[in-house]
Formats: structure tokens, C-alpha cells, sequence
């Protein structure tokens, strides 16, 4: 019977005194650590203190006992009884209850045949001795589950509550996200679906569905023909959903339940450490529950005085059968999970391959390489023909070279170019103020909108403020008048001597015919008359009719594709680039400016111009003597690119992957690439980041046992089970790791770049590479053994099972890997597919748009970035396969994962990305990250057996061990032994070094006959590329891009708008001259883009009142070409972008 309660407070006893406790151990550590422990057992009888207090105090304690409950079979009575004696190691004895509350936690439960029934004596022994009545035919030990011998652990304690914070926060965020995608996608068609009308309307993709949206592994893009990066990556999505979902159902349907069933919780198993922390309700469906069921900690004396007698263990189905689950386990995720895992990899791997032989045979087995100079000193001087000569093979070999590009050192050219872009810019933004501020009516200006007006004026005064401007504007306005109530004010006809044509050059004025080939000759005509003033326009009977000849020249240039601009000498002439619907208006337009803004404006104008059209002269110049070195094989060469078959075997050589000009990075070929740099300071990197997780990973495992007893600011959390401890202990450490880590990866992609790559393919695979190990090394191996050894620092401190008490930190740290792949699962996917900074950046930009050219390139899809793309998918599927062996319930947040990531990243590929800044895929980093994702199979029974090891398991952990390397080995027979696919050897003899091979013919130069070159990009490669190394037409390399460029192809650019029907994006019309585009004309050079670029066009907007044609026929005037946008000024900036639902 219960011995009485003294006053309604805690009783202790000594030598069978009973005393209440003292008012100081209601402060001490050991009762606020457990305070509502202490309370519960005092509520049930007399609790002692710890041993640590009580031996201090009672010197030869003799502890009271009351006899446990008992029940016998009614089919039986016949019963045995085992007497299993308790530890007498004082330093783990903690008499702190009576042997009522002993009955309480381990009183068997009414019996059945086969239960056990365990009691307790009463003689008054200094240490108890506990009592089994068992039947004859016992084989099951049931234990009662009432009261709690871990304190703090229920169902609802601070791991539970951090894990549902976690995943409340996760669905709230992620719901916000795709909430926002489902709202915009269809209302911001220039952000969340650039494809459909960016591309050319053959390459358009088809209406999106429902089901291609939510299975995307049924909707897969084909690989037939070869595609960009982001098309490839989503085979290797669709192979990690594979993966992850195959690995859920072994671990929840198979590992889980042999892991828990008819298993005791682990707070019958755990004693409760002396030193404060607990486990929690999560660890409890780990593995650890079966372990510590087979072999319980020792420091639980009563239990353990229960479980560690022989023949009781022996006879318990849950503990004596456990290693016959483990065994069963092991074999089943061997058999199942790491095969399964396996195939699939190899599927994966082997359609990635066959891809990469349809590439090789789409580019007809040739590749592109670069040679650097550095490396091939016998080569210079010599022309491309005379290197081309040198590579030539025998009838009997396999290689060829099909062109030979000197690459030289184009520097000034290129900060000409660089400093043409930005007059061009300011000349635009200028011409787009003056266009915008007239209105199509004298009075309409007054009904101009306040804010339209301050627009303008701050647009004008951020101009004006410009230092682009050529200094002082003062000087310069004295040339002009301000624009009165006339329409525009550079008309000025009589002040230009020529205008640069497309088919030659013409006077100004001056009447031309068609002779019999159709070709423009020049007639001798009256000159226009001497008194056309500036700003007026010339009245037709001041036009002679051999003056309104011209109209037939500017109606056979009307649709040309350079949209090329002339000016107008008769105000029934039909302009080339009047939109439809516009007609020449009768009144003159009024400027919204006054006339001392529209005077600085002139003068912004005026001044833009004189230095656009001096530049391109410059340029052009400089671009003829360029090209005239290249010829000869002098100047400044930094190396060659060469395209052929076999050309991968030649020295030094620097393969292009991507095999397009827009994949070479052009800077970086004068430069030798350094990947050791690169290696090592990602290995410094990995080194910071891992000792920036210690502080995180100290606050995921302060409720462990024993930890927070070494950090003492820790403590507060070690009491606590409340909603704000579960939050510190899961969620901050989880959003801080993926800051962390994401910051790391940003580091990694700056460090690629560093390394000098020759084509972005280069830097892309070497990106994929540093943040795969940064992930897979980093954020998860390190995350896990940190968070194990911080587990353990307690028996380290003690030099006790400390093997042991590291792999339970294993399965430990597993609920910290659960709040991380819940959080990775729905918010990650959900920020790649709203994609929040481009949308931030557009929207911000589109408020400041001006000119048609700064919309063009707002609107401009982004590329892909594998390394982005990616992270979070091989995040959670490192941490799914490391612990799905120990913890299963992780796959269900990588499930979802690997299934969200392949919904987001299908969408973005096949209606965002384009490959406007790179190459097309030869999988080379897909089959990369399928190799990866086939060595981390091992991991799951790495730590299985790791695990198993820590509790001397060796032929269960040796085993383990084994398949993880066996799988490893797999991997890599399934994957690259079977699919290597050497290249050919056919330029290995080649010698870069020798130039004993090098004929007097070679080194002779050759000369070629140089004109005078026009504006014209069509006439300017005609007169330049004879004699240069140039592919054939109907060579396959390069490969065609998404790229537009929208100062080389400007035509192309103003139909890829948004509001751009299928019907007359990138159409054509029936034109009296066809003109090719420039970047088609190019297409067999790989130069720089420096040395091919023709002079730009100015893109100018409409306008209300069709000021825009005047402005381009004024600029025609001073032999610059422009071209007025097809889209009306009033609904460029500023305009809803996309339908309406």
C-alpha cells in the first residue's frame, strides 16, 4: 500500500522514513528538466530523488516494496518463476520511484496463455529483485504502455509539432505559389509562356492540357532530333519520380511495419538520460525502436533487469525475432529497392544514350573544337587554308575537316560595338520620347493623362542626365530652332547628300527605274527644289513627276526584311513602314513637351545620330581590316576553331559541346581554362559551409539526451515540448541548411565561370558537377554525421558505447531530414515555376520601358541552369535514399518532391525556356547526373548497415556495407561499361609543336581583292567572304538556336512580341526584293560576333500620330537605317501582356 502523503507535496523515503522533499530540489536541473514527471509520480505514491541526491543523503537505503500485480492463466495455474537481479552499478541505479510506480510502468497486462507476469519481492533488500510468473507455455512477453518511463514523449510532443509547423508552413507558402502560377500563367503570357510566341510558329509548342500538366512523365519530350538541356533534364526527373516512388513503397509498405509491429515504444526501452533531453514521437517510427527492442540501453535498470534474462528475450516474438527482421529487411531493400533502383537507372542511362547517338548522327559525326594558339606554335602565320591543308587525311581514314576559323583578338572592335549598342540606346529612348510626346490632333495634347505627361518629363529629365550625352548640349542647340506647330522637326532634306540604300546608293531626290534584269538605275532627273525647309513637308506642286518616280523604289522596298527606312518626298507617297489602318493625317500632330524639351531632345537626337552613323563607319572599316588579317593569317591570333569528323583527336583541342556560335564564349578562348582552381576552391567552399551548420545543427539536436547538459543556453529547449521548441528544433534548421546551401551553389556557379570555359555547355556541365558534390558531400553525408556525432557527444563524454550512440543519431538526426524534403517538396518547386525575381525584374523594368528594343529584351525568355534547376530534386533524393533505410516515412515527402519538381520543370521547358544563350544538349550532363543518382542507390544500405555495425552486428552491417558497394559497381557496369562509346583517333599524329610539315605554299599569303563596303549586311558579307573559311550550306553545323538578335535581326525581333498571332509572326509577303537576314547569311561563319555584326537598325515606335515614319525617313536621310514597330506606341509600354482568361 501507498505510503501517506505528507501535506499534498512530493515524499521521499529513507530506510522506510518518510520525509518530504526539500524546497531546493524543486530548483535543481534534474526536477525542471522533468518537471511534470516528477509531479505525476508524486500524484501516485513517494518518489525518491535521483541516485545522485539520494545516496548523498541516505547513506544505506533499503528501498519499500510492494508486490506488482500478478494474473495467471485460467487455463493454467501451474506457473515458474525467473529471478532476474538488477544492476547494482550505483552510478546507473536512479531509485526514483517506489515500487508503485514500478507496477505502474511495467505491470503485466492481463494475461492470455503464453503472457508473462512480472512482480516484485517484498523483502527489504537494498536492491530490488524482480519476479517472472510465466506458463508453462509462454512464448510472448506483453508489456503495458500506461505510463511513460521516457518523460515528455506522447504522440503530441515537440517533434510532432515542429514536423506539422514544418509541413503547415510548407503548404501554406506552397499554396500562395501555385496559386499565383495558376492565376498569372494565363494572363502573362510574356513571363510564364514565352514559347508560344517567341519561337517561330512550326517550333511553337501544342495548347497545354490538364493531364500533360499534372503527368508529366506520360508527356515527355521526344529526343529524336537534338534539343536543348532542359528537354534532356526532364527524362532524368521523370527517372528520380521513378526512383522515389519505387523506394516509398518498399520502405513505407515493407521496412516500416517490420520496423514498428508488435515492437515496444522506444519510451519503454529508452531510460531517461540523468542529464535532461528526450527523444521524440518521430524517432519512435525509426529503426531505432526495433534495435533498442532487440538490445535496450543499460541504463533503464528495471526494464533492463526485465529484458536482459535470456530466456525471456528468447521467448518475446518482437525482441527474439528481431534479427530475423533485420535479416529480412536487408534482403528486401537489396532485392527490391537497390535493383529496382538499378533498372531504372539503366533505362534512363541507355535512352539518354541512344540521344546521344541520334545527336552525333544529326551533326553527320562531325564535331567543333578549339585549338588556343599557345598550344600550336607551328601553326602560326598560316592561313586557314593552309592549316586546313595540313589536316588533310588519307583516302583511308575516317576524319575530315570541313572548315578552319582563325579566331584573333578583336578588341577594339568590340568596344566600338560595346559603345555603338549604347548611342543606339540612347538615340532610341530620345527618338521614342519626341515620338510619343505628338498627338494625332492639335488639341488632342490637352487631353494627354497627368501621369502620361509626367512619364514623359521624367523619362526626358533622366535623358538629359545621361552621360552618354557628348558633354555640353549648349553649343549644340544654337544649330536648331525649336519645332514649331509643324510635325517633325528633322526633315532635313536639303542638308544630306546621299541616302544609303540597300540595292546602291542614290542621291537625294533623285529618280530611279527598273532596268530589264530588274535591277534600280539611277535617271537623270531635276534635283528637288532648293526651297524644302526643314520641318515642313513639300507640297506636290513642288514635286516634279520625275520626283514621284521614287514611289516605285520605296513600293518594291516596302516589305523588305530589313525594313529599311527612306524619306518621303511627296505626301501621296506611300511609306514602307505605314501600318495598316494608319493614314496620313491632314492636321498637324502637337507635341505634349514644350519647345525647350523638344529642343534638348533635338539636340539629344542630332547628337546620337552623328555619332551612330561616325561609329559605323569606324566599324565597318575596322571589320574589313580584320577580316583582310584573317585571310593572309596575320595578326593577333589566339586560336582556331575547327569543325569536322575525328577532330576531337587533335592536341590540346577544346571541345564545343553545345555546336553552335551562340554556345562559345567567345572571351574565354584567349584564356587557358584552369579546372584545378576551380576543384580546390570548392573543396574551401565545402569547408566553410560545413562549419557554418554547427551552430544549426547544435539547435536540431538540443532536445537530445544529454546534449543540452554541454551547452547550457540549450537548456530552456531540453525542458520545453511545446509548439516554439518544435519550430527552433526543425523548421530554423531546415530553412537555414537550404539558405545555406543555396548560397553555396550560387558560389559554385561564380567559381565556374572563373575557370574560363570555352562554350557555356562547358560551364554548365562543370556547374552541375561542383553542385552535385556540394550537395550530395555537404548537404547531406555532412548534414547527417554532424547531426550523429552531436547525438553521441554525451557517451563520448562518458567513453560509453559510443559507436552506439552515433548510429542512433543517425535515425535521430532522420526527423530533421523530414522537415527539410517537406519544406524542399512544395515551396521550391513552387518558386521555379512562378519564378519570383524574373517577375520582380519585369514588372519593375516594363514600368520604365520606352523604346520597342527595352520591351524586346524584358520579354526575353530566360535560359536554362541546370545546376538550379536541379538542386532541390538531388537535395531530397540524397537525403530519400541516405535514410529511407532507417526512417521510411521520409519517401512520402520525396514522393511528392520528385513529382512536384517534374510538374514544374516539364512546364518550364516546354512553355518558358529557350535556348537563346547556349547550345543543344549532347547529354553528356544527364548521362552525368544518372551516374550520380546510381551511386547514391548505396547509400540506403550504407547506413543500414552502418547502423547495424554500431550495435555489433557485424555479419548483418558487413553485409550492408557490401551491397552498397556492389551497387555502387552496378551502377557503373549498367551505366558506362556498357555504353562507352570511344571517338575516332584520326588527328593523334598531328603535331602542333612542328612546323617542318609547313610548306612555302601554306605560308605564302594569299590576297584577296577588296571594295568599298556599304551599310548593307547582305553586300558586306557578299564583298568579304570569298576567300574565307566558310561551311558549306548543307553542312549541318552549326546547329540553329532560339536565339534572336535583336540588333542583327531586328525584323525578327518586333514580330516576337507577346501579342503576336501565329498568322503574321515571322511571315513573309510577297516583295518585288528578297533580302536575306544577316545571322541566315552568317550561319557558316564562326567568327566573333564583333566581326560579323552589320550596322543596327534603329527600332523606332509608331506613335499616335505616325510621327514614328517620320523620324525613320529622316534617319534614312542621314544613312541610318530604322524601322518603325509594327505595334502602336500607345500599347507598348505599359499594356496588359496576354489574353484574358
Amino acid at each position: 500500500m501507498d505510503a501517506p502523503r505528507r501535506d499534498g507535496g512530493h515524499v521521499w523515503q529513507c530506510n522506510e522514513d518518510d520525509r518530504n522533499w526539500p524546497s531546493n530540489w524543486f530548483t535543481q536541473d534534474w526536477y525542471l528538466a522533468s518537471k511534470g514527471y516528477w509531479d505525476e509520480l508524486a500524484n501516485q505514491g513517494i518518489i525518491n530523488p535521483p541516485w545522485t541526491v539520494y545516496g548523498s543523503l541516505c547513506g544505506t537505503p533499503t528501498f519499500p516494496s510492494t508486490r506488482m500485480a500478478q494474473s495467471t492463466s485460467p487455463s493454467n495455474s501451474a506457473t515458474t518463476n525467473l529471478v532476474a537481479s538488477l544492476f547494482t552499478d550505483p552510478s546507473l541505479a536512479r531509485p526514483e520511484a517506489t515500487a508503485s510506480f514500478v507496477a505502474s510502468s511495467f505491470s503485466a497486462s492481463p494475461t492470455v496463455p503464453g503472457t508473462v507476469a512480472v512482480s516484485l519481492s517484498t523483502s527489504p533488500t537494498a536492491l530490488p529483485s524482480l519476479t517472472a510468473t510465466q506458463t508453462a507455455t509462454s512464448s510472448v512477453a506483453s508489456l503495458s504502455t500506461q505510463a511513460p518511463s521516457n518523460p515528455g514523449v506522447t504522440l503530441w510532443d515537440y517533434q510532432a509539432k515542429g514536423t506539422v509547423v514544418a509541413a503547415a508552413v510548407a503548404i501554406g507558402v506552397g499554396a500562395l505559389l501555385w496559386g499565383l502560377w495558376a492565376l498569372f500563367r494565363h494572363r502573362l503570357k510574356a513571363v510564364y509562356a514565352p514559347r508560344a510566341w517567341f519561337l517561330p510558329p512550326g517550333s511553337r509548342p501544342p495548347p497545354g492540357t490538364i493531364a500533360a500538366t499534372l503527368l508529366p512523365f506520360l508527356h515527355l519530350p521526344p529526343l529524336n532530333d537534338p534539343v536543348s538541356e532542359a528537354q534532356v533534364m526532364v527524362h532524368v526527373g521523370a527517372s528520380a519520380l521513378g526512383i522515389a516512388a519505387l523506394t516509398a513503397v518498399v520502405g513505407v509498405g515493407i521496412l516500416f511495419p517490420l520496423s514498428i509491429a508488435n515492437v515496444p515504444h522506444l519510451f519503454l526501452t529508452t531510460p531517461q538520460n540523468e542529464r535532461g533531453g528526450r527523444l521524440g514521437s518521430l524517432t519512435d517510427l525509426s529503426l531505432l525502436r526495433l534495435l533498442n527492442a532487440r538490445d535496450p540501453p543499460d541504463r533503464r535498470l528495471a526494464l533492463r533487469a526485465f529484458l536482459v534474462a535470456g530466456d525471456v528475450v528468447n521467448s518475446t516474438s518482437a525482441m527474439g525475432g528481431s534479427r530475423t527482421r533485420l535479416i529480412v529487411m536487408l534482403v528486401l531493400m537489396a532485392a527490391l529497392s537497390v535493383c529496382g533502383t538499378l533498372f531504372i537507372v539503366w533505362r534512363t542511362y541507355s535512352k539518354l544514350s541512344a540521344y546521344a547517338i541520334r545527336f552525333e548522327d544529326a551533326s553527320e559525326g562531325q564535331s567543333m573544337v578549339f585549338i588556343p594558339a599557345a598550344k600550336a606554335p607551328a601553326w602560326q602565320g598560316l592561313t586557314e587554308t593552309g592549316i586546313r591543308r595540313r589536316l588533310m587525311l588519307g583516302p583511308g581514314e575516317e576524319g575530315s575537316v570541313a572548315g578552319v576559323f582563325a579566331i584573333g583578338r578583336f578588341d577594339t572592335i568590340k568596344e566600338m560595338v560595346r559603345e555603338r549598342v549604347h548611342v543606339l540606346d540612347v538615340l532610341e529612348e530620345a527618338e521614342s520620347l519626341y515620338i510619343k510626346s505628338f498627338q494625332a490632333t492639335p488639341g488632342s495634347s490637352k487631353n494627354i493623362s497627368p501621369d502620361s505627361n509626367r512619364l514623359l518629363s521624367s523619362r526626358f529629365s533622366d535623358l538629359m542626365g545621361s552621360t552618354s550625352s557628348s558633354g555640353s548640349l549648349t553649343g549644340q542647340l544654337a544649330d536648331f530652332n525649336p519645332p514649331g506647330q509643324g510635325g517633325s522637326a528633322f526633315l532635313e532634306v536639303s542638308q544630306r547628300q546621299s541616302v544609303v540604300r540597300r540595292l546602291g546608293k542614290f542621291s537625294v531626290g533623285e529618280s530611279v527605274v527598273r532596268d530589264e534584269d530588274g535591277t534600280f538605275v539611277p535617271v537623270n532627273e531635276p534635283k528637288p527644289p532648293k526651297n524644302l525647309a526643314p520641318g515642313k513637308r513639300p507640297s506636290p506642286e513642288g514635286l516634279t513627276p520625275a520626283e514621284r518616280s521614287a514611289k516605285d523604289l520605296l513600293a518594291a522596298l516596302e516589305d523588305s526584311q530589313k525594313r529599311e527606312s527612306y524619306m518621303t518626298l511627296a505626301s501621296d507617297l506611300t511609306s514602307p513602314h505605314t501600318t495598316t489602318g494608319y493614314q496620313p493625317l491632314a492636321s498637324r500632330p502637337q507635341s505634349a513637351l514644350d519647345p525647350s524639351m523638344l529642343a534638348d531632345l533635338k539636340a539629344k537626337i542630332t547628337w546620337s545620330r552623328t555619332r551612330l552613323r561616325k561609329l559605323n563607319a569606324n566599324i565597318d572599316k575596322a571589320q574589313q581590316e580584320a577580316m583582310y588579317e584573317v585571310a593572309i593569317g596575320e595578326g593577333a591570333t589566339v586560336g582556331w576553331i575547327i569543325v569536322g569528323r575525328g577532330v576531337t583527336s587533335l592536341p590540346c583541342a577544346r571541345q564545343l559541346r553545345g555546336r553552335t556560335k551562340e554556345d562559345i564564349l567567345w572571351d574565354n578562348l584567349a584564356e587557358p581554362a584552369s579546372h584545378r582552381d576551380f576543384w580546390t576552391n570548392i573543396a574551401g567552399v565545402c569547408g566553410v559551409i560545413s562549419v557554418i551548420f554547427i551552430p544549426f545543427m547544435c539547435l536540431a539536436v538540443a532536445s537530445a539526451p544529454g546534449f543540452a547538459h554541454y551547452l547550457r543556453f540549450l537548456e530552456k529547449l531540453a525542458r520545453s515540448d511545446s509548439f516554439g521548441t518544435g519550430v527552433v528544433e526543425s523548421l530554423v534548421p531546415a530553412v537555414a541548411i537550404i539558405l545555406i546551401l543555396f548560397t553555396g551553389i550560387a558560389i559554385v556557379q561564380h567559381l565556374a565561370t572563373q575557370t574560363r570555359a570555352a562554350s557555356y555547355s562547358d560551364l554548365r556541365l562543370l556547374s552541375v558537377k561542383g553542385v552535385t558534390y556540394l550537395l550530395l558531400v555537404v548537404g547531406t553525408v555532412w548534414v547527417i554525421a554532424l547531426g550523429a556525432i552531436l547525438y553521441g557527444m554525451d557517451a563520448y563524454a562518458e567513453n560509453t558505447h559510443k559507436a552506439r550512440s552515433v548510429g542512433d543519431g543517425i535515425m535521430f538526426i532522420a526527423w530533421q531530414g523530414v522537415v527539410l524534403v517537406i519544406i524542399l517538396s512544395i515551396i521550391l518547386p513552387g518558386i521555379a515555376i512562378i519564378q519570383p525575381r524574373r517577375l520582380i525584374n519585369w514588372v519593375v523594368k516594363r514600368r520604365n520601358v520606352v523604346t520597342p528594343r527595352q520591351l524586346f529584351h524584358i520579354n526575353k525568355p530566360p535560359n536554362y541552369n541546370p545546376a538550379i534547376g536541379l538542386a532541390p530534386l538531388l537535395t531530397g533524393m540524397f537525403y530519400h535514399l541516405a535514410l529511407c533505410g532507417v526512417f521510411p516515412l521520409i519517401s512520402v515527402p520525396a514522393v511528392l518532391l520528385a513529382y512536384l519538381a517534374l510538374v514544374s520543370h516539364q512546364w518550364l521547358t516546354t512553355r518558358v525556356l529557350c535556348e537563346t544563350g547556349g547550345g543543344m544538349s549532347d547529354g553528356s550532363a544527364a548521362l552525368w547526373v544518372v551516374r550520380r543518382l546510381g551511386w547514391s542507390v548505396g547509400l540506403q544500405p550504407f547506413v543500414f548497415g552502418l547502423v547495424l555495425l554500431s550495435r555489433r552486428e557485424w555479419a548483418l552491417g558487413g553485409v550492408g556495407v557490401g551491397i552498397a558497394a556492389i551497387a555502387v559497381v552496378a551502377s557503373e557496369l549498367v551505366t558506362v561499361a556498357t555504353y562507352r562509346r570511344q571517338p575516332p583517333v584520326c588527328f593523334s599524329d598531328v603535331s602542333l609543336t612542328d612546323d617542318s610539315g609547313a610548306s612555302d605554299q601554306e605560308r605564302e599569303p594569299t590576297l584577296h581583292r577588296r571594295v568599298e563596303s556599304d551599310h548593307s549586311a547582305l553586300a558586306r558579307f557578299h564583298v568579304l567572304l570569298p576567300g574565307l573559311g566558310r561551311l558549306p550550306p548543307e553542312n549541318p553545323l552549326p546547329f540553329p538556336t532560339d536565339a534572336i538578335d535583336d540588333y542583327v535581326s531586328t525584323d525578327r525581333a518586333m514580330q516576337a512580341r507577346p501579342d503576336a498571332s501565329v498568322t503574321d509572326a515571322f511571315a513573309t509577303r510577297d516583295t518585288s526584293v528578297v533580302v536575306t537576314p544577316p545571322a541566315d547569311v552568317s550561319r557558316g561563319l564562326i567568327y566573333p560576333p564583333e566581326l560579323l555584326v552589320p550596322a543596327p537598325t534603329v527600332w523606332l515606335p509608331c506613335g499616335d500620330a505616325n510621327v514614328g515614319q517620320q523620324e525613320a525617313d529622316a534617319l534614312a536621310v542621314e544613312g541610318l537605317t530604322a524601322a518603325v514597330d509594327p505595334q502602336p506606341a500607345s500599347l507598348a509600354p505599359g499594356a496588359p501582356v496576354g489574353p484574358s482568361p
